[in-house]
């Protein structure tokens, strides 16, 4: 899934689609997801949309005389796709001869009538959000994004050290700062290091230096273009280590617990006890697409300025 939510959508009627979307898009930043609706009018690119993965799958019963929301699921089930569906249609008796006369009907959701329509969906989304509140599965998650994000950083880095043109002094001046502090940094551990410590900083190094090589860039920058194009970047880059490289080293040395009858994730880092709940994962993956949004964006003035 990611940080993306992906619902495939056949409904011959363009403005229900468009109608719910802008509440879908709401209601799915709150968990810390970005809405992707692939909506089709019919099931003829079918084999080509399986190709894909999706979150959910929404289906009209009435598409067209020739295609059917039967037919289309039939399809999907003898391909083995085995996504969570909503079925619906204001026609009852159409919905269950349908229940009665197919197989496929597992994790499939059927609606009779379009005024419960909006809150079915929401309902079976956060049934599917669910499975990702599992530690190994949230784990993943900000793994995975993060390498990412790295991969972003060390490009922001490249850019910028290309604005410098011909100053290899100042590239130099830059490098070395890093270095030191990095030198820092490393000095304070000594003779206190601990396996804790040693796995702490083998996570967290390598991305404390690309933000402070990139944090010493846009200072430079800033001087040399004497403006603040980067100011609103640099305010958000403030929080990218305790919104995602401390939440990534907490993740990564973290157990399930049951508190109140519920799975929570619990981490122990630097003798501090942190709790991942649902709603703190809900912020992570907010924090995730905000940070994701700020380096792209970072990206594009910096490629604007070459």
């Amino acid at each position: 899934m990611g940080l993306e939510y992906r619902i495939l959508w056949f409904e011959d009627d363009a403005d229900i689609v468009a109608e719910k979307r802008e509440v879908l898009d709401e209601f799915l930043m709150d968990y810390g997801f970005k809405l992707n609706i692939h909506h089709h009018e019919n099931g003829r690119n079918l084999e080509e949309l399986i190709k894909d993965d999706y979150d959910l799958i929404l289906t009209d019963l009435n598409l067209s005389e020739e295609d059917t929301g039967d037919k289309i699921l039939e399809n999907l089930r003898s391909h083995n796709i085995l996504t969570e569906v909503l079925f619906y249609s204001s026609n009852a008796t159409g919905i269950n001869d349908i229940i009665t006369r197919h197989k496929w009907v597992e994790r499939v959701s059927f609606l009779v009538g379009a005024k419960e329509l909006l809150s079915k969906i929401k309902q079976l989304i956060s049934l599917t959000i669910k499975k990702l509140q599992e530690v190994n599965t949230m784990r993943g998650l900000v793994m995975s994004e993060t390498s990412e994000l790295d991969v972003k950083m060390t490009g922001i880095i490249l850019d910028l050290i290309s604005t410098c043109g011909d100053q290899d002094k100042k590239k130099q001046e830059i490098i070395d700062k890093v270095i030191i502090n990095r030198e820092e940094r490393l000095t304070k551990y000594k003779s206190i290091a601990t396996i804790e410590i040693i796995e702490q900083l083998c996570g967290e190094l390598e991305a404390n230096d690309r933000l402070s090589a990139i944090n010493r860039l846009i200072k430079h920058r800033h001087l040399e273009l004497g403006t603040a194009l980067f100011s609103d970047n640099k305010d958000i880059l403030q929080a990218y280590k305790t919104e995602i490289l401390d939440v990534r080293n907490a993740l990564a040395h973290s157990e399930v617990i049951i508190v109140d009858n519920k799975k929570v994730i619990r981490s122990h880092v630097n003798k501090k006890e942190v709790t991942f709940d649902e709603d703190t994962c809900k912020k992570i993956r907010r924090d995730l697409i905000k940070h994701t949004g700020n380096l792209k964006n970072l990206s594009e003035k910096i490629k604007s300025t070459l």
